[in-house]
Formats: structure tokens, C-alpha cells, sequence
């Protein structure tokens, strides 16, 4: 879970800490489930649970969490991870899984491992 978070810091934007932990569990969820990409509603179902919250807040937190992120990161950074993010907000899901699969793998745009 480190890595996620270390990951998400290095955005430098801004995000609640509901949001912040929201976010961060989604892309644990959907890191297991790798190289598999799984419904986005079950990984909204499994942070609900975890956090003892109704999916449709958990959903609302997680798209604010991300727009948020987005709109107030350094853009280079949020380029390094995927180029049409420094110019458009892209949708949770598509955050969500493409933050998985790169800290699955082991890339790591600081320059150390992530794992």
C-alpha cells in the first residue's frame, strides 16, 4: 500500500483524506486482481465494505478524488504516467486501473522500484 501512496504524493496535487484513502484503495483492489481487469463495481463494492460506506459515496469520493488530483497535479507528472492526463481528467476507472497495472508491474516514474 506504500507504493500507492507514495505514488499518489508524487502527483503534488491536492485531495481530501477521505478521498485520498479512497483512491488508494481502489488501486490496492485493483492491483489484485492483476494482470486481470476486473468490473469497476466490485472494486467499488470492496472498498464500501472496508470502509463500512455505501457504494455510491465510495463512488462519488473516488470521482472527486481523481478529479481533484488531476486538475491540481504537476502535469509533467501526471504525463509520466499517462500522456492525456496533463490535459484532460480522466475518468476513474480509467486512473484506477492504469495506477494498478503500472505499480503491478514494478514502474516506478520516481526512479526506484515501486512495490
Amino acid at each position: 500500500m506504500k507504493s500507492i501512496q507514495d505514488a499518489i504524493r508524487s502527483f503534488d496535487g491536492k485531495v481530501s483524506s477521505e478521498g485520498f484513502s479512497v483512491l488508494c484503495l481502489a488501486i490496492y483492489e485493483a492491483r489484485l486482481y492483476q494482470p486481470f481487469v476486473p468490473q469497476m463495481k466490485v472494486i467499488k463494492i470492496n472498498i464500501a465494505a472496508k470502509l463500512h460506506k455505501s457504494a455510491v459515496a465510495t463512488s462519488k469520493a473516488l470521482e472527486r478524488a481523481v478529479y481533484d488530483l488531476c486538475t491540481t497535479s504537476d502535469k509533467t507528472v501526471l504525463a509520466s504516467y499517462q500522456r492525456s492526463w496533463s490535459y484532460e481528467v480522466p475518468k476513474p476507472k480509467e486512473f484506477v486501473f492504469t495506477m494498478a497495472q503500472i505499480l503491478w508491474d514494478g514502474v516506478d516514474r520516481s526512479g526506484t522500484e515501486a512495490g
